[in-house]
């Protein structure tokens, strides 16, 4: 793992002999340099840890935020499987700007986690300093299990009387592959506004006075309402940036009545750009028809729609 010129930092895997090197997609440039993703940054601090039986990366990043005239970054630690990522939280000291870092694990009955870092003083001078983040390993303990137990399940696809799962009773009617899954929005809704990402990733935000939980999903009713998952809109960090070069996005809908208007929105893509450029858009007609738009292209489907039954649809950038 190291901070480019291109803004970021690069993620590289090897085989297990280290004489040949890869980009790890999906997590390569997830985290950026500097609070614009521009410039150089500081080394890392990241190490391998095997947290509930699965091989896991822990990392620590700094985040910059404005102080007066200049930017002063904090450390967060992250855990990823080297598909899903997740911040575990802030770990450096408050008066301190941290820059770059070390991780050392222990693993064993002695379990224990320690960070290294430099705090920047005055000119070019630093202090290091040691923190003791072995508290941290509980925590990220729950996120791996959560990980673990919901790609269980879907792989396994269990019946309604036996999952285990909330999040996805009754809606779980045959096997999921989870390889590539990095994100799930199933029916956990927090405030009425937050549709948690049940791999604890990004959540989306709700809108509209008429959005509701139910057993199967999230029920959106009325023009207003629907619902924005920003994975490309999460500033210096952004767990999805995979999805700026390729993705698929896929739902289980259910449409309750025929439109009043020609076709209404149901799925689709936007750049994260002052006109936010649509990348794709499947719509549903009023005459029972799907419609699916790229870029100014639009093609009108054979294949129909209907009232009250669940319906898969996808979408995707790049080869997705």
């Amino acid at each position: 793992m190291a901070p480019c010129e291109q803004g970021s930092y690069d993620v590289y895997k090897s085989p297990g002999d280290g004489k040949s090197w890869f980009g790890a997609e999906p997590i390569s440039r997830v985290w950026g340099n500097s609070h614009d993703r521009k410039g150089d940054g500081v080394r890392s601090g990241f190490t391998a840890a095997k947290i509930e039986n699965l091989r896991v990366m822990l990392l620590t990043t700094p985040v910059y935020s404005k102080v007066g005239d200049n930017y002063k970054g904090r450390l967060h630690l992250w855990v990823t499987d080297n598909a899903r990522v997740h911040d575990v939280g802030l770990v450096s000291r408050e008066e301190h700007d941290a820059a770059a870092s070390s991780l050392l694990y222990r693993s064993g009955n002695k379990e224990e986690l320690i960070l290294l870092y430099e705090d920047k003083n005055e000119g070019d001078s630093y202090s290091l300093v040691a923190v003791s983040l072995t508290e941290q390993l509980e925590p990220i303990k729950k996120v791996v299990k959560a990980w673990k137990d919901m790609d269980n399940a879907l792989q396994n696809c269990l019946s309604t009387d036996t999952v285990g799962l909330q999040a996805i009773r009754n809606v779980c009617i045959g096997s999921i592959p989870t390889r590539g899954l990095v994100g799930l929005l199933s029916n956990t809704l927090t405030d009425g506004t937050v549709w948690k990402d049940e791999y604890l990733g990004v959540t989306a935000t709700v809108k509209g006075e008429t959005v509701t939980s139910t057993e199967w999903g999230v029920r959106f009713k009325g023009a207003a309402a629907g619902a924005e998952w920003p994975v490309g809109s999460k500033g210096q960090n952004q767990p999805y940036y995979f999805a700026n070069n390729e993705f698929a996005l896929v739902a289980t809908v259910t449409i309750h009545a025929v439109p009043e208007e020609a076709s209404i929105s149901l799925l689709g893509a936007r750049m994260n750009d002052t006109d936010g450029t649509a990348l794709f858009e499947l719509s549903y007609t009023n005459d029972g028809k799907w419609r699916f738009k790229i870029g100014k292209r639009v093609n009108r489907e054979c294949v129909r729609w209907h009232v009250g039954g669940k319906q898969n649809v996808a979408g995707g950038g790049g080869n997705g």
